[in-house]
């Protein structure tokens, strides 16, 4: 499961009062470059499948779900970076 730090959460749930949002909307977008991770801020709408994650209410798809677990979103210098939970090892 994606992991929220707390930098991280107050950046989100500060942008989401600003856009009058309460949902982070992330999903798969696929190229020819390969596979990116899209994020948006949209309200919940009937229909739409949610849940919490460390405080934020986050909508993603089973494909998404698995392509973030063991992610952790962190917060520096007011942008968004992802890290692999555990590091790497780079030998």
């Amino acid at each position: 499961m994606v992991q929220f730090t707390e930098s991280a959460k107050k950046l989100i749930q500060d942008t989401l009062a600003s856009e009058e949002c309460d949902t982070l909307k992330m999903f798969l977008h696929k190229s020819c470059c390969g596979t990116a991770l899209q994020i948006d801020m949209v309200n919940a709408e009937d229909g739409i499948q949610t849940m919490m994650v460390d405080g934020i209410q986050v909508s993603m798809d089973k494909e998404t779900e698995r392509w973030t677990e063991n992610k952790i979103f962190d917060a520096e210098r007011g942008r968004l970076t992802i890290r692999n939970a555990g590091g790497c090892c780079c030998c």
